[in-house]
């Protein structure tokens, strides 16, 4: 079911048939516990970072720095002191610059993960609870309201007065009114599917419904995190 699919120009009914669940009812505890089992945590993945001291480090060992390092060294030595504190200067502040760009970087995964809720209600046995976010699985009825982040990929099954503050994907400015109804038109952008709520946005108005098409890494949230975690150096 995971795969690839226009969420958004089915019908809410449909996608409800595909992930064998229940609107009013949601998944069983067993039935969610087996899919965790498949799909893993809903959470982003998260390679080792590296350690501030191997990131100043690093920035010391490039051919042409050592080339400034290896001038200053001679520009001392011939008594040229203004040159030679010159090039260190320089070479201190490359340095500086280069550490803080690259620490901010190996910083923006744990923002992202920060983004994400901590918690989120969901419809389990016919009952609405609130679950550690992590633990939402695809199939999982979603329910949430103004206030609330929303925990996972949805289609939306129900909207009223619904509003999704949406600009860390889409650089939207204003919240965006949601609908239920199905888009027939293919390659929509992201900030113009209307039945989808996606990871990390905020409801700023009304309340809704729906179910969870993706967690984790499969995520809108989690391609970001994906071509964040394999940038090349």
């Amino acid at each position: 079911v995971l795969q690839k699919r226009l969420w958004y120009q089915l019908d809410g009914n449909e996608v409800v048939k595909l992930f064998k669940t229940d609107l009013s009812k949601g998944l069983s505890t067993g039935e969610a516990q087996k899919r965790q089992k498949i799909y893993g945590l809903n959470q982003l993945d998260e390679k080792k970072g590296i350690s501030p001291l191997k990131i100043l480090a690093s920035q010391f060992t490039d051919l042409m720095v050592l080339i400034l390092i290896g001038a200053t060294l001679i520009s001392g030595l011939l008594g040229e002191y203004a040159d030679a504190v010159t090039i260190l200067a320089i070479v201190i502040l490359n340095a500086v610059l280069g550490f803080f760009q690259e620490y901010r970087a190996e910083k923006s995964m744990e923002a992202l993960k920060s983004l994400a809720a901590p918690e989120a209600t969901v419809v389990r046995g016919g009952s609405e609870m609130k679950i550690p976010a992590k633990e939402i699985v695809p199939g999982d009825i979603l329910v949430f309201q103004a206030g609330d982040k929303i925990a996972a990929d949805v289609r939306i099954l129900e909207s009223i007065n619904l509003e999704i503050e949406e600009s860390m994907l889409t650089g939207e400015a204003y919240p965006i009114a949601k609908t239920t109804e199905k888009i027939s038109q293919r390659d929509v952008a992201l900030g113009d599917r209307r039945n989808m709520a996606h990871l990390g946005t905020a409801v700023t108005r009304g309340r809704g419904k729906g179910v969870v098409v993706a967690t984790g890494m499969e995520t809108e949230m989690g391609q970001i995190a994906e071509l964040m975690e394999t940038v090349k150096t």
